[in-house]
C-alpha cells in the first residue's frame, strides 16, 4: 500500500472527507493501491467535527506534527481550501521530508507567496505542484493550450478564493502571457477580464450570493470556431488520477509557469477590484 497524508487547517471540510472516495475510486479504475492513512490538522473546526472524530470517521491516524505524519506516510498532499494564507507555512514544512507533495486551491494567498513556495521547492529539490480541479474537465481536452479565446461562467463564494477556479481553465486552454487584467461588479456577479500580449482575450464571470450556475465554458479554437462546453465531467476524479500518477513519477503534467501567472493574475483582478475596476498592468 502507498500512503498518502493529509496536511490540513481543520479537517472537517469538503475536499478533506471527498478525499476518500476519491482515491478509492481511482484504485478500482486503475489497479493502483493508495490510500490516505494519517493527517495532522492545526486546529478544529468551530462548532464542527474534531480531527478525534475526524480519524475515527475514516479510520486513519492522527498525528502531533506534520514531521511525525511525514514519517508515517509516501506522499503529501496540502489542503487548507479555506484558509489560502496557511498554505506557505505548511508547504514550506512539508518540502523539508523529501515526499513528493500536491498543494489544493487556492494555491496560495498572493503572487508574492506562490514565489516563495517554489524558491523554497527549488531550494529543498521538492517535487510538487498545485492546480485546481477545474483543469481536468475531459471538456477542455480539445482547447488545451489552443483557445484563441475563453469565457467561463459559473458561481462562487468569496472572489479571493474562488477566481483561481476559472482562471485555471484560462490558464489549461490559453497558456500564459497575459499582459494587463480588469475586475468589474455586475450586480451580484464578480467579471474578470484578462488580454494577452498577442492580443487575446479571455473572460470570467462568477455569480455569487447563492444565485447557482453550473460551470460552462464559451471558446472559441485556434481558427476561431466557437462552442460551448457546459462542465459535467468528473473533473475531481481526473484530478486525483492525475495527483496520483505525479506521486508515481514525479512528473507534472503541465508547465508550472502557469501556476505562478495564474496568482499574479488573480492579485491584478483583486487591486483592480479594491480601485474601482481599473485596468491593472502585470
Amino acid at each position: 500500500m502507498k500512503k498518502i497524508g493529509l496536511i490540513d487547517y481543520y479537517l472537517d471540510e469538503w475536499h478533506a472527507h471527498h478525499g476518500f472516495e476519491t482515491v478509492r475510486a481511482c484504485n478500482e479504475k486503475s489497479g493502483s493501491d493508495y490510500a490516505i492513512t494519517a493527517v495532522w490538522a492545526e486546529t478544529d473546526k468551530v462548532g464542527g467535527m474534531t480531527t478525534d472524530e475526524f480519524c475515527a470517521k475514516h479510520g486513519v491516524e492522527k498525528c502531533a506534527t506534520i514531521a511525525e505524519l511525514a514519517k508515517k506516510v509516501d506522499y503529501l498532499i496540502v489542503l487548507s481550501p479555506d484558509n489560502s494564507e496557511k498554505k506557505e507555512g505548511y508547504a514550506k514544512e512539508a518540502f523539508r521530508y523529501c515526499k513528493r507533495v500536491f498543494i489544493d486551491k487556492t494555491f496560495t494567498d498572493s503572487y508574492a507567496s506562490a514565489q516563495h513556495i517554489f524558491d523554497e521547492a527549488k531550494k529543498q529539490n521538492a517535487q510538487f505542484f498545485s492546480s485546481s480541479a477545474l483543469r481536468y474537465a475531459n471538456e477542455l481536452n480539445a482547447y488545451m493550450g489552443t483557445a484563441k479565446s475563453v469565457f467561463v461562467l459559473g458561481s462562487g463564494v468569496e472572489l479571493v478564493d474562488y477566481a483561481v477556479h476559472y482562471l485555471e481553465i484560462i490558464m489549461a486552454c490559453m497558456g500564459t502571457g497575459v499582459t494587463e487584467v480588469r475586475h468589474e461588479q455586475r450586480g451580484n456577479q464578480e467579471w474578470g477580464e484578462m488580454v494577452y500580449a498577442d492580443g487575446r482575450k479571455a473572460t470570467f464571470a462568477i455569480s455569487m450570493a447563492a444565485s447557482y450556475l453550473d460551470f460552462a465554458v464559451f471558446v472559441a479554437d485556434k481558427d476561431g470556431d466557437s462552442a460551448f462546453l457546459p462542465i459535467a465531467s468528473d473533473f475531481f476524479g481526473a484530478q486525483m488520477a492525475d495527483v496520483l500518477r505525479f506521486f508515481e513519477t514525479g512528473e507534472v503534467s503541465f508547465d508550472s509557469a502557469q501556476t505562478l501567472e495564474l496568482m499574479k493574475i488573480r492579485d491584478g483582478i483583486l487591486k483592480s477590484k479594491a480601485e474601482a475596476g481599473v485596468w491593472v498592468k502585470l
